[in-house]
């Protein structure tokens, strides 16, 4: 079966109450009196850099920006303000499964004819279908990144008593990180202060062990969390999870928050191993430390 991976990208979500200012008046290509209110996941110094490119595009066309950043569950936080009455203009979502029960129940519109014919010219279909529910285009993707990398030490994997090569399959994952173990080195650095790193290990061990197809069906709701292939994923992240922070059990260890400390994070993960996390650690790598970056990709499933 071909290789599969878990891409995680940002969809901007349009609401059918989009929240403007009544006496808005557009002047030279500008609107001035408008307002847009937006929410989305950066927080801290994300939210710092984020809102100096709104400050720019209030500068260039007069809208003026609120923004609102939630980096825990920010569904809930939408979802509630949906059903409050009071929703967004624009939301920064991850899930392209919410877009079909948000389009179902009105809260969101459909964007321009202009704006999809854009997008049909620049971007693939895939990402169309996304962003799409009932044949219509509700959102759009804009940052993207490839959630399934496993970045490792060269060294540490010909240091093991039984020099050990990348592995490109589930099982071989496994059995390469009870061998490095097994050698006295720690197998894998978890990123254990952020909650989202722990998704993202879910999504990765469900592909490798349920398969794609059962992964669509379990992002489309065609399938409950109780289903067995859900269960025993999570049985099976759980059991790998505790070997990687229990030197007791397998040999690892929790590493520093990613965000935003990430090169301190990377430093620390020189201890382990293996890290699994998104392409761009790739840039936290060669921005501290002295590495040099090689990359294998690895197969989704097991057999």
């Amino acid at each position: 079966m071909r290789p599969r991976t878990i891409i995680a990208g940002l969809l901007l979500l349009v609401w059918a109450t989009t929240a403007c200012g009544g006496s808005a008046s557009r002047a030279g290509g500008t609107v001035k009196g408008a307002r847009v209110d937006v929410v989305g996941p950066w927080t801290g110094e994300e939210q710092v850099r984020f809102e100096k490119v709104l400050a720019a595009f209030s500068e260039r066309t007069g809208v003026q920006v609120g923004y609102t950043g939630s980096e825990v569950d920010l569904t809930t936080v939408v979802r509630t303000r949906v059903s409050g009455g009071t929703p967004p203009g624009v939301a920064l979502l991850s899930q392209p499964g919410l877009v079909a029960g948000l389009a179902k129940s009105g809260a969101i519109k459909p964007v321009s004819d202009e704006v999809e014919k854009a997008v049909v010219e620049h971007y693939a279909p895939v990402w169309r279908t996304l962003g799409s529910a009932g044949g219509k285009l509700y959102g759009i993707s804009f940052k993207v990144a490839n959630k399934s990398t496993v970045w490792y030490s060269r060294r540490a994997f010909e240091s093991a008593s039984t020099p050990v090569g990348p592995p490109l399959s589930w099982d071989a994952f496994l059995r390469t990180a009870r061998a490095l173990a097994n050698a006295g080195k720690p197998a894998l650095s978890i990123a254990g202060a952020d909650a989202w790193t722990l998704t993202d290990w879910f999504e990765n061990v469900y592909l490798c062990t349920a398969g794609g197809e059962d992964y669509d069906k379990l992002a489309r709701h065609e399938i409950p969390w109780t289903d067995r292939g859900a269960r025993g994923a999570g049985g099976a992240g759980e059991a790998l999870l505790r070997s990687a922070v229990d030197p007791r059990r397998g040999g690892g260890r929790v590493a520093d928050r990613l965000r935003p400390v990430g090169d301190r994070r990377v430093r620390r993960a020189h201890a382990a191993a293996m890290v699994r996390e998104g392409d761009f650690v790739g840039g936290m790598i060669n921005s501290s430390t002295s590495a040099v970056v090689a990359a294998t990709r690895i197969s989704s499933r097991s057999r």
